[in-house]
């Protein structure tokens, strides 16, 4: 397919599953995502949204969904990682991961197409 897959629908379309997919994940650990870091994750669904629309071929374009997937997957196993290494962090917050282990799993992971 030559022609760019960039409306904006399309564009929404694909932030949406990320996000849906990247939230299934943190819940299937038991935990949410604090109100900063699904700020956060929802922003870096639609720049990875971006990045896998630029690809032309439909065979690229299914495999850069497939990516961003499993890079959203290793995003949130990192950031439940993280939060039982940062001392006291689970009892604070038995439910939540947030900002401070996203900030940390994207120092450690990036870059990770199509995140960063």
């Amino acid at each position: 397919m030559d022609e760019r897959r960039t409306t904006p629908a399309d564009r929404n379309e694909l932030a949406r599953l990320l996000y849906l997919r990247v939230k299934e994940r943190a819940e299937s650990h038991g935990l949410r995502f604090g109100d900063d870091a699904e700020e956060r994750i929802v922003g870096l669904t639609f720049f990875a949204a971006d990045r896998v629309l630029e690809i032309r071929s439909d065979l690229e374009f299914a495999a850069g969904v497939n990516d961003a997937v499993e890079a959203f997957n290793t995003l949130v196993d990192t950031m439940v990682r993280e939060s039982t290494k940062i001392q006291g962090y689970r009892l604070a917050y038995p439910s939540v991961i947030g900002e401070r282990t996203l900030t940390i799993a994207l120092a450690s992971l990036c870059p990770l197409f199509p995140i960063c």
